[in-house]
């Protein structure tokens, strides 16, 4: 193994663990496939590494663009309440319904009033 794939080892198992640590606070059943899917991505990019950009600048690159491993306990809570998010959808689609219905309803009432009321003649 070459000093380059020895440290980006390192600094990979080194944000593992971190977000590893942040998801064990977090009770989730999704949090080893979480874990999995960040390791596979992180061996996805650097693979696409060419051999001169596989130094410790472009290994902080991918970890910085991973974002913090906080986020990812974070992401999951958010997702552990989807009832709160179906809720706000639900009464967002309630309240444009209610706004469409009442811009028809006022729509049809002053046309109604206009149709009804003779037209005013402007003597010439």
């Amino acid at each position: 193994m070459n000093s380059q794939n020895k440290q980006w080892q390192e600094i990979k198992a080194n944000y593992l663990k971190l977000i590893e640590k942040n998801l064990a606070q977090v009770d989730h059943p999704q949090r080893s496939e979480i874990l999995a899917n960040v390791r596979e991505h992180l061996e996805n990019k650097y693979a696409e590494l060419f051999p001169e950009q596989k130094n410790w600048e472009s290994f902080q690159q991918i970890i910085t663009e991973m974002g913090p491993p906080e986020e990812y306990a974070e992401l999951l809570t958010e997702n552990h309440t989807p009832m709160a998010k179906t809720t706000s959808m639900v009464n967002t689609l309630l309240a444009i319904l209610f706004v469409s219905v009442l811009v028809v309803v006022g729509s049809y009432l002053v046309n109604t009033v206009q149709n009804s009321q003779p037209p005013i003649e402007i003597p010439v």
